[in-house]
Formats: C-alpha cells, sequence, structure tokens
C-alpha cells in the first residue's frame, strides 16, 4: 500500500528528532507553556498534546505560537473533525490511536496548504 504524505513532515522525520516523545494531558492551558518550555530546555523538542481535554486545541496554538524551537502535534485524534481542528490550530502533525486499516482519517488530503 502506498504511504500518503499529507502533513509538512513525515513520520520518520518526527520520530528521529529525539529519544522519546512526550504525550501530554493537559488540563488547564496555564500548565502548556511552563511544561513544554521545560521539555524543550531539557532537549525534547517533539511534543504531542492529547485531544483528551477541552483546552488541548489552545494549548497546541499557544506552544507552537510561542515556541517555535517546538515541533507540536496532536495526539488521540479520532476523527477528520480533530484532525482538521488540530492542523487549524498549528500541529505540526497528528497521531491516531489503534485506528481500522482504512479509515476516514488516512483518506483526508487536504490538510498540506495550512
Amino acid at each position: 500500500m502506498k504511504t500518503r504524505r499529507n502533513w509538512r513532515i513525515a513520520p520518520e522525520d518526527i520520530f528521529s528528532q529525539g529519544p522519546v516523545l512526550p504525550v501530554m494531558v493537559l488540563e488547564k492551558i496555564e500548565y502548556a507553556l511552563p511544561l513544554s518550555k521545560a521539555l524543550l530546555d531539557g532537549g525534547i523538542k517533539v511534543l504531542e498534546i492529547t485531544l483528551r481535554t477541552t483546552v488541548a486545541l489552545d494549548a497546541i496554538q499557544k506552544v507552537s505560537c510561542e515556541l517555535p524551537g517546538a515541533l507540536v502535534g496532536a495526539g488521540t485524534v479520532t476523527t477528520v473533525a480533530e484532525l482538521k481542528a488540530a492542523a487549524e490550530a498549528g500541529a505540526a502533525f497528528a497521531i491516531s490511536p489503534g485506528l481500522k486499516s482504512r479509515s476516514r482519517i488516512m483518506d483526508t488530503s487536504d490538510l498540506t496548504d495550512r
């Protein structure tokens, strides 16, 4: 099966940025910048902010705008609407848990012009 490249950065480029990829579940927007800055200062530049909370999209937008050295992505993306919202918020990548092999998310190809 051919791999689609709908985002600006390929998965192998994301995962080659460092030995760990922190999964951030942020309950309060006030936690987004201090936690992200601490991780970035510690040498971890790839940050996954999960869409499990109501502040997640705002956190993605805030961190991606205010910490240009961070590579910010969205995690726990389970719908096409979430994928589009994450892209609009500034996510450089998205991670989806255990999807069926031909999920509608995988067919979304109009996100490259963000």
